[in-house]
């Protein structure tokens, strides 16, 4: 009978001080771990102590838990260098919003951030971003009042030189009769061509202006992303972004 209970309390400890093994592949390994070195983990089968050492490449494994409850997660190669390089790369999210460690920025602090390298090439760019930004800023507001002056000039509140005769003729002269005649109707139509013309004139520039500005925003980003370009090859790591 003692051997008998010698045997299961034998079994029992064997049983708890077992090692699971599981692989990327989610696969399980019963098993004695030996040794884990620098690339390896040496093993053998928990039911077979006697047999062969196994050896189990950390690549390939998830993470190991020990009998007494601990566990050992092993980090993939690939995923050691996306770690050593999420917080490196500045990454475009869209036109005005980048990626850096883990977390979205504007173009200005993406650009604050690249000027910490102090590199002549990368300043060089980050300043034509900062130009282009200033170009489109001003085609912007020139495109608005331009716009409002068409508004303005088509109602009559601003006059070009070409309408003020053709006004002094519509207006009715003090002491003269009411109501105008043939040629105050003919002027009257004249200015109202004329105003729409010199209208379509400020328009078309408002329009221009506007063109203007979208060319400067493609500038600012073909920039900005050759600024995330160059600061990622000078930190360790380069990217290729669609321009």
């Amino acid at each position: 009978m003692k051997i008998i209970y010698a045997f299961i309390l034998l079994f029992s400890l064997q049983g708890f001080a077992q090692d699971t093994i599981v692989k990327r592949s989610n696969e399980k390994i019963i098993a004695k771990v030996l040794e884990i070195n620098q690339s390896e983990v040496k093993y053998k089968k928990f039911t077979f102590q006697d047999g062969p050492i196994y050896i189990a490449l950390k690549s390939e494994i998830k993470y190991v838990l020990f009998s007494n409850g601990t566990k050992e997660t092993f980090i993939s190669e690939q995923a050691k260098a996306d770690v050593n390089t999420k917080n490196i790369l500045i990454q475009p999210k869209d036109d005005k919003w980048y990626y850096f460690n883990e977390k979205v920025i504007s173009e200005t602090v993406m650009l604050e951030t690249a000027e910490k390298l102090k590199d002549k090439k990368v300043n060089h760019f980050i300043k034509k971003t900062r130009n282009y930004v200033l170009l489109k800023q001003v085609s912007k507001g020139t495109t608005v009042a331009l716009a409002a002056t068409s508004l303005l000039v088509l109602t009559g509140v601003v006059n070009f030189k070409n309408t003020a005769t053709l006004s002094a003729a519509v207006a009715p002269q003090r002491g003269g009769p009411r109501g105008g005649g043939a040629a105050r109707g003919a002027a009257q139509q004249a200015l109202i061509k004329q105003r729409k013309a010199n209208a379509g004139y400020v328009l078309l520039g408002a329009v221009s202006s506007a063109a203007l500005s979208l060319t400067f925003k493609f500038g600012e980003k073909k920039n900005a992303h050759l600024v995330c370009d160059l600061y990622n090859a000078l930190a360790g790591s380069s990217n290729d972004y669609s321009h």
